[in-house]
């Protein structure tokens, strides 16, 4: 008898790769993503490919107990393999923003690297909910 662990182990493997899908709509990954943070994806299907804007943000008190901010910026037009998609912001080889449409109206996003050219503690990692379906506006670096 396989005991809970090898059997938690083999789901564990078999799983992701099961959940995987094999391609997602424009419908699907048009329009605008926005995690809690009120960091934002910006995504619109070109064939193939996406472009891609992320808008990162990590609001703070300062010491003074005011409201601040510390943001970060990435852009580039990326190949979507089945649900997933990779941007590489240029310049930070070590960072890569992986994509992931695991439902329609969610992406969920993995960042590997801490150099990712973003300001202090803003990641990209996190749920992102769509909040539009709309065409977004690219190239306006704030949030």
């Amino acid at each position: 008898m396989k005991s809970i662990a090898a059997v938690l182990l083999t789901l564990s493997l078999i799983l992701p790769s099961a959940l995987a899908r094999d391609s997602v709509s424009a419908a699907e990954v048009n329009g605008t993503f926005r995690s809690k943070t009120g960091s934002e994806f910006r995504i619109w299907a070109l064939g193939g490919k996406l472009q891609v804007e992320f808008h990162g943000i990590h609001p703070y008190k300062t010491p003074q107990g005011e409201d601040t901010a510390n943001m970060g910026f990435a852009s580039g037009t990326i190949a979507l393999d089945g649900d997933t998609a990779v941007l590489k912001p240029e310049g930070f080889d070590e960072c890569a923003i992986t994509l992931t449409f695991t439902k329609p109206g969610v992406l969920d996003v993995q960042q590997e690297g801490y150099n990712c050219g973003f300001g202090n503690r803003v990641t990209a990692d996190g749920a992102y909910r769509k909040v539009s379906s709309d065409k977004p506006t690219f190239g306006e670096e704030d949030n």
